[in-house]
């Protein structure tokens, strides 16, 4: 089982970048839903310090949280400079920007989509840590990341619009085989999530 931390016990410099994000979804309808989504997150499973990668970007403790931020971020930028991109809400770009990668937290703490790798006997006899720092629980993985987002969001914000959930589910983008029976059928929000997700884990992020 994870052991899970709350939002106040975040390092304070990322705790009060998530709350200014939180802060910026204010549609009173929908607002009681994403604070029961942003709760699930929170509590039932890894999102505030589980990695956001195996090895690559951000894998490290809070990964995932930095990745969503950074991504939610450009986001934004992205909607004030680009005139295509003004009428897409704040609240789709924080719905959307923050958990994308939820998936990547786990379906709950008992089963976490990441776990911590251990150092082989030879590499512990040589005084060396493990070759990566995590590997896909694949004991426990049952949706591939995106589409584990897209259900949970489902799921916990029933409210989500038919071009959020598009968003979230094909993130990584058409080039990606799963995802070719989407071509030429991306939202507009779909396209501005996955520019910004790109962007932020191949030019943004370091560890």
């Amino acid at each position: 089982m994870e052991i899970n931390i709350t939002r106040n016990e975040l390092p304070d410099g990322i705790r009060s970048e998530y709350e200014k994000i939180l802060a910026r979804f204010k549609d009173p309808v929908r607002l009681p839903y994403f604070n029961t989504l942003v709760r699930f997150a929170e509590e039932y499973t890894s999102f505030l310090t589980a990695p956001a990668s195996t090895k690559f970007h951000l894998s490290c403790k809070h990964g995932l949280l930095l990745h969503s931020m950074s991504v939610t971020s450009i986001m934004f930028d992205k909607k004030e400079s680009t005139s295509y991109f003004k009428d897409i809400s704040d609240e789709s770009i924080v719905l959307t920007g923050l958990f994308h990668d939820l998936g990547k937290a786990g379906e709950d703490l008992e089963n976490p989509y990441y776990v911590e790798c251990e150092a082989t006997p030879k590499q512990k006899a040589a005084g060396f840590g493990p070759s990566q720092p995590y590997k896909m629980n694949e004991m426990k993985v049952k949706f591939e990341h995106a589409h584990l987002s897209a259900l949970m969001i489902a799921k916990y914000f029933p409210v989500a619009s038919w071009d959020e959930l598009q968003a979230v589910l094909i993130h990584d983008g058409c080039e990606k085989l799963s995802n070719q029976d989407y071509v030429m059928k991306e939202c507009k929000l779909q396209t501005l999530l996955h520019h910004a997700d790109v962007e932020s884990a191949k030019w943004v992020e370091i560890n």
